[in-house]
């Protein structure tokens, strides 16, 4: 793009002086810029070719934040806010399944954070997203391991601090439900396609 400096001559009485403005002129490299990422390339839309790479990307990019480093980085809990300050339509081709698979693990062996767990299944039921066998694994997981803690084979001290209301264990009985019948109900439509 191109810049080009006016100058104003400003009338004001208290203050005489230029005022420079910037006006914005498109250069044949940006237009052509626009039309490749708005225009159809022969044929096939834009949406096409780079709609499947940016979910991958993104999935690539929260498990080399996550486990490539010595320690893990706290930037991995940042990319779904920022996926959704994109707007709509980033976060509908973004954030997968499997994205949230993978932030479900993070928030429940990474921080132990039973709250953000709830949260981002809240989420994605809200966005429609289908829970598959990953999101049943996790959930039954975390169920396993709050039964252990409150039987009280992680100790006494673990058992007093997972009293606490935020690791209640109930909370995810109705999860493992809603998930175990939604995995039920796609095993019985794929069946009857078969059949058919």
């Amino acid at each position: 793009m191109l810049l080009i400096k006016t100058s104003e001559v400003c009338q004001s009485s208290k203050k005489r002086g230029k005022k420079e403005k910037l006006l914005v002129e498109e250069t044949p490299e940006a237009q052509t810029m626009t039309s490749l990422l708005y225009e159809p390339i022969g044929g096939v839309s834009p949406l096409v070719l780079y709609g499947p790479l940016y979910p991958s990307h993104l999935l690539l990019g929260l498990r080399l934040l996550d486990r490539s480093f010595a320690k893990p980085s706290p930037l991995a809990l940042s990319i779904l806010p920022k996926i959704k300050s994109l707007g709509s339509i980033s976060h509908v081709l973004g954030a997968s399944t499997q994205f949230y698979n993978e932030l479900l693990r993070i928030y429940r062996y990474r921080h132990d954070d039973f709250e953000g767990v709830m949260d981002l299944l809240y989420e994605m039921e809200h966005a429609a997203l289908d829970m598959d066998n990953e999101t049943y694994e996790i959930v039954v997981d975390i169920m396993k391991t709050q039964n252990a803690v409150h039987r009280g084979t992680k100790g006494m001290p673990i058992k007093a601090l997972w009293a606490m209301p935020e690791f209640l264990h109930t909370k995810f009985n109705t999860w493992k439900y809603k998930i175990g019948q939604a995995l039920k109900e796609r095993e019985q439509e794929t069946a009857s396609h078969v059949r058919y």
